[in-house]
Formats: structure tokens, sequence, C-alpha cells
């Protein structure tokens, strides 16, 4: 479930329930504003995928990243944006069957 709050985290209100609209349990997620947000989402072994909002997460999109294909883990996810560039700076920490990857 997404909640949102307009009073400093004092009270919530629901955006959506994430499920429908997402696969795996969300590792990490950021807003750049009010309206562009990211989720990453990971499940012990299964694909990693990642997914942006342009609706202050009313709908979610899969987003393609090529370092998530193939991977099974996250961990030590981070998500920061750099509003100056207008990107998304990743860290990540991604397992695959084979091998161990900090990007």
């Amino acid at each position: 479930m997404l909640w949102t709050t307009k009073d400093s985290g004092h009270t919530y209100t629901p955006v959506k329930d994430l499920s429908t609209d997402i696969r795996n349990y969300p590792a990490d997620m950021a807003f750049r504003n009010k309206s562009n947000g990211m989720i990453l989402t990971s499940y012990h072994g299964e694909d990693t995928y990642a997914y942006i909002t342009n609706d202050a997460g009313k709908t979610w999109t899969p987003y393609e990243i090529d370092n998530l294909k193939g991977s099974n883990y996250v961990n030590g996810v981070s998500i920061q944006k750099d509003d100056k560039r207008n990107i998304w700076v990743l860290t990540l920490q991604i397992a695959t069957n084979h091998e161990l990857k900090i990007l």
C-alpha cells in the first residue's frame, strides 16, 4: 500500500494498493517531486524490477534498467534524485546466481 501525507507525517491517506501494478516486494522508493517517483522491487531469487510513476503514485509503469536484467536479489538499494541533471542516481548491490555486483 502506498500512502501520502500533507502534514509532515501526522496523518496519512492511502494512494494505491501497489500489488496491482508491481511485481515482488518494494526494496526502495524515492520521489523526485510530488508527481515523479521510482520503486525497485526484489523477491528471494526472482528477477528484480524497476517501476516509475508520473502521477503521484496512482499508476506505475515498468522501467527497464540493463543492469537489473538477470539479477535475482537487490540489497543495499539507494535511490537519489539529481534535479539539476533531471536524472535518477541508483546505488545497487545486486546478485545473480553466479556473482555479486555493486553498481
